[in-house]
């Protein structure tokens, strides 16, 4: 929907610097695949190619850098803050997930959406009746949700019990990550739709309120009406312009 370009020049008109850029094998970026895939997405080589973006402002006089991104976009973003000293903030919108397990998800995952959306669902007498029809799967979906609870119980017991005892339980990538950006001085922030399945994520890590991230003071997340995924509705786009612009100032 041309949100780069159109956020770009309304920065230009405050002021402010920016770079857009296509990570490789996207867009116009020679490919760096010979097919684009989540992993390739979701890879090394697409944090190194956003801080060799920073690495060309900073070398052009601009020390602080924020880093904007949409779904894999915010993945990118959110590794690239914690790796160059000269990125000073990150405004991820929809993240996916924190820690790409591109290994463990099924040929599928991508069609689920967010537990939200399935609650509502089993709500709607029409719902039920597609399924007694045969034309929908409330099993597989139950699963779906099913596994998200038992996740996100899991997550909430293990921190509970490091919380009180101060013993690590599980070894956690995602918390070593956001300590790491913390620690670092990078002022972070994760904007997402009501609806987007990257809010489970989110839930799952951090608790159902996104409570456990208030011991990171420099991060935080919110949900902002009428998102679609990837911001290719108008209204999606000025919100996510105008929260970033209150952000960055």
């Amino acid at each position: 929907g041309r949100l780069f370009v159109l956020f770009a020049r309304r920065l230009s008109a405050l002021g402010i610097a920016s770079l857009r850029m296509d990570l490789g094998g996207l867009g116009d970026a020679v490919p760096a695949a010979s097919e684009v895939t989540l992993d390739t997405i979701y890879s090394d080589a697409s944090c190194h190619d956003a801080m060799a973006g920073v690495d060309w402002l900073v070398a052009r006089g601009h020390p602080r850098v924020a880093i904007f991104g949409v779904c894999g976009g915010a993945f990118v973003s959110l590794h690239a803050c914690g790796r160059h000293p000269a990125i000073a903030g990150a405004f991820g919108v929809n993240l996916q997930k924190f820690i790409w397990d591109g290994g463990q998800r099924t040929p599928g995952a991508r069609r689920f959406a967010s537990s939200r959306v399935y609650w509502r669902a089993a709500l709607t007498p029409s719902k039920w009746i597609r399924a007694l029809r045969g034309q929908s799967h409330p099993v597989r979906v139950a699963r779906v949700v099913g596994e998200r609870i038992a996740r996100r119980c899991w997550v909430g017991a293990t921190g509970w019990i490091e919380q009180k005892t101060g013993w690590p339980v599980t070894a956690s990538e995602v918390r070593t990550l956001m300590s790491t950006i913390h620690a670092k001085g990078v002022n972070l922030r994760l904007v997402y739709g009501e609806y987007d399945v990257g809010l489970d994520e989110a839930r799952v890590q951090f608790g159902a309120r996104l409570a456990a991230l208030r011991r990171y003071r420099r991060v935080c997340a919110a949900t902002l009406p009428k998102l679609d995924h990837a911001l290719f509705t108008r209204p999606a786009r000025e919100a996510t312009m105008a929260d970033a612009e209150r952000w960055l100032f």
